[in-house]
């Protein structure tokens, strides 16, 4: 549920190559931590799953996440951060919880669409990768702070809803963005 945290640890596993696939459409967690596995194990997932995260999330340089389903931050209160340890998002990415607060540890690289809807993102200067860029939030209390961040978008699309983003609501160092 979006109150429960998942944990995976050098206990979770009791081989090398292990899979934890998920075979539900729609999963949801506070927090999904992978810190000290060992043996190198996967996070499958096919690409109609969707990842719901109400808190932060966490991965290891020593697993694979092979999710290729969409991953959703969506929670609603702050702090909490997002650490991809340098494993991409196979997918699309959104931020749509209203309320809810992250920031990144580590760069970010997404295969599809990143999508920031609602809440707020620190990127603090990692960089960010995307197919698509869409920023499509609307009304006060949201903020996407790209700061000095270099934000690479390698497809043809790129939206911001001009309209209803305003300063308060994206920053932009337009040096190194």
């Amino acid at each position: 549920t979006a109150n429960d945290n998942v944990i995976f640890d050098a206990n979770s596993f009791t081989g090398p190559g292990e899979v934890v696939e998920v075979n539900n459409d729609n999963i949801f967690c506070r927090d999904m931590i992978w810190d000290g596995v060992t043996g190198n194990p996967t996070l499958s997932a096919s690409d109609v799953r969707v990842l719901n995260v109400f808190g932060s999330i966490q991965l290891s340089t020593d697993m694979q996440f092979d999710f290729r389903g969409d991953v959703v931050l969506a929670g609603t209160d702050a702090g909490h951060f997002v650490d991809m340890a340098g494993q991409p998002i196979q997918r699309n990415f959104f931020v749509e919880g209203s309320g809810g607060e992250w920031t990144l540890q580590s760069a970010l690289t997404i295969a599809g669409i990143f999508e920031f809807r609602t809440g707020t993102l620190y990127t603090e200067g990692f960089d960010v990768e995307v197919t698509y860029f869409n920023v499509l939030s609307t009304g006060a209390g949201h903020l996407l702070d790209l700061g000095t961040s270099r934000v690479r978008i390698n497809g043809v699309d790129m939206t911001i809803n001009f309209p209803f983003i305003y300063a308060a609501f994206l920053r932009v160092n337009p040096d190194n963005t």
